[in-house]
C-alpha cells in the first residue's frame, strides 16, 4: 500500500461513517515536458475536511499516482523542477479508473483524457462562469464597504441561482450532486423545492453515500421551512443568564448564527443594528448565537462591544459548530438567520444586507 492510500485509510476513520462506502481504485498517468532534475510531482487531494498529499518523482516527463477514493475528489497537482521553488499548478478531479493528463508545454494546456475527461471538462466550463461572476467584484471600490457588501450578496445569490440552473439541465452531473449539497447547507432553496432536484438527480448519485445523507438531511431540513415552528433551545448569554428563544415570543425575532471570527458575519452588522434601532420599538428583535470556540469567550466579548451590537441578546456554549441551536437549525456556515414571527414560525430565512430591513418594513407596516 503506497503512502497515499495509508492517509486515506487514516482518514477514512477520522471522518463521518455515513460518507463513505467501497473505496474504488484510482491511478493518474501525467506526461509531461522534460523537466530539468530534480523534477518532482506532488498530488493534494481534498478528502472531507482533510488535505491527503503524495509525491512522486517525474522520469523523461513521466509520472504516476495511484490510490482509493469513494467518490470524485478535487485535486490540486504541483510539478517543480530544479532547485526552485513550486512554480506550476492545476486543479483537476480525480476520479475511480485511470485518468490520463499529457501536454509537451505549460500544465495548464495539458489535455486529460481517459476516466476523468468528463469530469473535467465540466469542472472547467463551471470554473469560466464562476470567475465571470466573481470578477464583478473587482468593480468595485474596496474602500466602499456598503457598495462591496451589496456585490458580495449579489454575486453569491448569482452563483446559487447558476447551480440551481446547472442542477435542472445536468442531472447527470457530478457537480448537481454537490451543487444540490452546497445550497441545501446553505438553505438558500426551500427543503421542498431541495427534494424536488433531488429526484432529478441520476439514480446512481441519489444511491450514492452522498446521495442518502443528502436525502436524509433534506428530511431533517423540512422541519426548518417556512411556516414550521422554530425549534426551542435554551442557552446562557454574556452574563451566564440561562435564555430560551421561547422568551421572546410574542415579537419578531431574528435568530442570527455568527462567531467572532467570521469576517461575512462581522459585515452584516451595520444592517443588523439599522434595523434593529428602526424597528425594536415596533415589536422586532435579534437573538444572536455565537459559534466561537471553547476559550474564546473574550473574542466573543470583545467583538460584541467592537461591533456595538451589546443592544440586544448574545448566547453561546463556546464549542463551535457543535452548538445544540446550530445543530438544531442545521448550520454548517456562517452567517446564517432565521426570522421568526410573534407565534413561533420561520417566516424567512438567511436575510442579507438591506433584504432584512426591507421584510420588516413590509411585515411592521401591513
Amino acid at each position: 500500500m503506497n503512502l497515499i492510500s495509508k492517509v486515506l485509510l487514516i482518514c477514512s476513520l477520522l471522518l463521518p461513517k455515513v460518507l463513505y462506502a467501497q473505496s474504488e481504485r484510482f491511478v493518474l498517468k501525467g506526461t509531461i515536458r522534460n523537466l530539468n532534475p530534480p523534477a518532482k510531482a506532488y498530488l493534494c487531494l481534498e478528502v472531507g475536511d482533510k488535505e491527503v498529499w503524495d509525491s512522486t518523482f517525474i522520469n523523461n516527463g513521466s509520472f504516476e499516482f495511484q490510490g482509493d477514493i469513494e467518490h470524485p475528489v478535487l485535486a490540486h497537482l504541483f510539478l517543480t523542477s530544479g532547485r526552485r521553488d513550486l512554480h506550476e499548478k492545476r486543479r483537476l478531479y480525480i476520479e475511480k479508473g485511470t485518468t490520463i493528463i499529457y501536454g509537451r508545454g505549460a500544465l495548464k494546456d495539458a489535455v486529460i483524457s481517459g476516466a476523468g475527461a468528463l469530469i473535467n471538462n465540466e469542472f472547467s466550463d463551471i470554473v469560466i462562469v464562476m470567475d465571470s461572476l466573481t470578477k464583478e467584484l473587482d468593480k468595485v471600490d474596496v474602500n466602499d464597504h456598503w457598495a462591496r457588501m451589496t456585490m458580495q450578496n449579489k454575486v453569491e445569490d448569482s452563483i446559487n441561482r447558476f447551480k440551481e440552473g446547472f442542477i435542472r439541465k445536468h442531472p447527470d452531473s457530478y457537480f448537481s450532486l454537490t451543487g444540490l449539497i452546497e445550497l441545501n447547507n446553505k438553505g438558500f432553496l426551500e427543503p421542498d423545492t431541495i427534494a424536488s432536484l433531488y429526484k432529478r438527480l441520476a439514480w446512481k448519485f441519489r444511491e450514492s453515500e452522498q446521495g442518502k445523507e443528502l436525502k436524509a438531511n433534506i428530511e431533517k431540513r423540512k422541519r426548518l421551512r417556512i411556516g414550521s415552528y422554530a425549534p426551542d433551545f435554551s442557552q446562557k448569554d454574556t452574563h451566564d443568564s440561562l435564555v430560551s428563544l421561547s422568551d421572546f415570543r410574542g415579537k419578531y425575532v431574528l435568530l442570527e448564527f455568527w462567531a467572532s471570527w467570521c469576517k461575512p458575519c462581522r459585515e452584516e452588522t451595520p444592517y443588523l443594528t439599522a434595523a434593529y434601532r428602526q424597528y425594536n420599538n415596533g415589536g422586532f428583535t435579534i437573538l444572536s448565537v455565537s459559534l466561537d470556540r471553547e476559550g474564546a469567550r473574550n473574542q466573543w466579548l470583545k467583538a460584541i462591544a467592537q461591533d456595538g451590537t451589546g443592544m440586544w441578546t448574545h448566547v453561546s456554549e463556546l464549542n463551535a459548530f457543535s452548538n445544540t441551536a446550530a445543530k438544531q437549525y442545521m448550520v454548517t456556515s456562517i452567517p446564517a438567520n432565521f426570522l421568526i414571527d410573534p407565534s413561533g414560525k420561520i417566516i424567512a430565512k438567511n436575510l442579507r444586507g438591506e433584504s432584512l430591513t426591507s421584510m420588516l418594513e413590509y411585515i411592521l407596516k401591513k
